[in-house]
This record gives structure tokens, sequence and C-alpha cells, in this order.
């Protein structure tokens, strides 16, 4: 009979389902691996099916796992509603979110302000993207990412995993802002492009679109305007203290970053003319972004915050 299964079987079954990880699920109710494994070996022996197939990919779920997975979640959903208090039950839920430095300043306020319905039960964390986001999200320790569309690691990583992870489009960027003290000489001038190469160069470099290089070095060369120096940094504090402490420009495609370095005392922001941007992408495409996930929506996103999130991004890039 079916009430000789263990609740916590089942609270441990909906977890693996849902992020392919034995080892998250060990995490997020913080017993140990092989206790698990025991768990699942219960309801295997009750179903006589072995209800996952372990693969490089993780956990996949196999038929019989699939047609038994909705009735496991009116149950658990079931218990939570009338407040059983079992010492497994699931702490609150963590969706982790990999975004590229120009969000990071504007998307966790959105989240707090516009989509605070959705995340009652949800503890939102924001990370910087990085090379190994794809593994992250692989092995469920990772809910969505914002990514470059021209990003070849990314590429590659959805051409192997395409029967697990999955790229939406959301829009391409459509503007820059000119960032500088507010006291630079470029503001009295034209602000072309050749205008802007007289003076030293911050790259704010994202993963897959100008980390390597970016388009106005390349606008640069092609045009035989020499740049005097370039920088690097790979985040909104590092490039505000370069540009304090210079008389050096950079470019931010969103509004959010923008509008957070217009706030910062001393500095000024101000958006590139659209023919001069046109120019700026005249060699090198402009910025694409799409959003990762799993094609199995095993992360612990809320109902609407996926499309708020989309939304959200769309909104500052074009």
């Amino acid at each position: 009979m079916m009430i000789d299964v263990d609740v916590k079987a089942l609270a441990v079954f909906k977890s693996v389902y849902e992020t392919g990880c034995c080892g998250e699920t060990s995490r997020l109710f913080q017993i140990s691996n092989s206790k698990v494994t025991r768990y699942l070996s219960s309801l295997r022996e009750y179903y006589q099916d072995s209800l996952f197939i372990r693969k490089k990919e993780g956990f996949i779920p196999t038929a019989r796992a699939k047609a038994i997975y909705p009735k496991v979640c009116e149950i658990t959903d079931l218990l939570a509603k009338i407040s059983i208090d079992e010492s497994c039950s699931k702490p609150k839920k963590e969706c982790t979110i990999a975004v590229p430095p120009t969000f990071s300043v504007g998307l966790p306020e959105f989240i707090d302000s516009e989509l605070e319905s959705c995340i009652l039960s949800t503890s939102t964390h924001i990370k910087h993207m990085r090379p190994q986001t794809c593994e992250d999200m692989l092995q469920g320790g990772m809910c969505l990412a914002v990514i470059q569309d021209d990003d070849a690691r990314i590429q590659e990583s959805l051409t192997r995993h395409k029967s697990t992870l999955m790229a939406t489009p959301i829009g391409t960027g459509q503007f820059v802002y000119i960032v500088a003290s507010e006291e630079h000489p470029i503001w009295f001038s034209g602000l072309t492009l050749a205008d802007i190469a007289a003076y030293p160069f911050i790259v704010t470099a994202i993963e897959g679109f100008n980390d390597v290089q970016d388009p106005f070095e390349v606008y640069c060369e092609q045009h035989g305007l020499p740049l005097s120096s370039v920088y690097k940094t790979h985040s909104l504090a590092g490039l505000i203290t370069r540009l304090r402490s210079s008389d050096a420009i950079s470019f931010l495609g969103t509004r959010c970053a923008a509008e957070f370095i217009d706030m910062v005392h001393g500095l000024k922001a101000v958006k590139m003319e659209s023919q001069q941007y046109e120019l700026l992408h005249s060699v090198l495409r402009k910025p694409s972004y799409s959003l990762l996930s799993r094609r199995d929506h095993a992360c612990n996103c809320p109902a609407g915050f996926v499309e708020g999130i989309k939304s959200f991004i769309y909104e500052q890039i074009s």
C-alpha cells in the first residue's frame, strides 16, 4: 500500500526530479548522499522501476517517474498547506541567476520591487557570468543565466547538451551610454567616436561579447584611430574606481548600469547618438542577449518569475 511509503522519500524524489542532482538534494535536505539513495531505493522497490537513469548531465527520469511526478507534487503541496512539521521539510528555495556585470545593479532591485509576489517562498541570488555557468546549471547550482548569443563557449555547450539546456532569445542592444568624470573635456566635444578615441578607454568585460576584444577597439583599428591606452575591468566597482581616478572613458550598454553610474558623485553618463552607435557596430555585431535555462525547468524559479526577468532585460537594452 502507498501508506507504507515514507513521506520523506516522496519529498526527496521530487527534489531529485527537479534538480537532476543527488548532491543538490542532499544539500537542500541536509542529509547524506547515501540517505538520499535509500529514500529513492524504497520508492524504486515500491514502483518496481529505477525511476532515474544516471547520465553525464545528471539524473534523467524514466517514463514511470514522469508519470508519478504530478501526483507526488500534489501530495507534497498538500502537506505544505496543512503545515505538517517534518524535520526533513524543504527549506526556502534558492533561485540563482548569473548575469553580466552591467545588470548587477538593476536586477536585484527589480526583483525586490516588481516581482515581490513571485518570490515569497524563494530566495534569489545574483551572480556574475563566468565560463563555467553551463556546467553550474547542469549540476543544479544555477537556475537562469543571461548570456550573449555570440559566446562560442556557451553555444558549444548548448550543442553538446541540447537535450538539457536551452536559450530563449531576449533582444539586441540598441544603444550605449558614454561614461566619464563629470568634469571630463569629452563633454565639451561632439561626442563622436573619433573624439572619444583621444582618451584612455575602459572595457567593462562581458563574457562572450567584449571580454577578448571590444567593438570600439576594432572600430579604431579599422579607421586608423590609435587608442592611447585600454584598460579592462570585470565589475562596475572597478569601472567606477578607474573613472574617478583618471581621464578614462567607457561605454555601458544597459540603462540600469548607466543610471547607477550617473548617480555616483563626480561621474556622468550620456547616451551616444544613434548614428555614432551604428558606426561603432559597423564591423562587429551589436550585443545579442538570451536567457539560458534547463529544458525540464528543473529550477526553483516561481511562476511568472522567468517572464519578469526577460522583460526587465529587454527594457534595459532596447
